[in-house]
């Protein structure tokens, strides 16, 4: 908000591998895709403003 720059900040954070891969493409979808089609909404909200 300071900078006006948007970022995304998508880092698991888990307990074992076993949840690691649940969020990587597991039971519970992929988190990193998840980020990046967060950071290229970011950016086309962006461009309209």
């Amino acid at each position: 908000l300071n900078y006006n720059i948007p970022f995304i900040f998508g880092v698991l954070t888990t307990y074992n591998l076993k949840q690691a891969r649940d969020r990587a493409g597991g039971k519970y979808g992929n988190k990193g895709s998840e980020a990046a089609i967060a950071a290229i909404k970011m950016v086309q909200v962006r461009i309209v403003c």
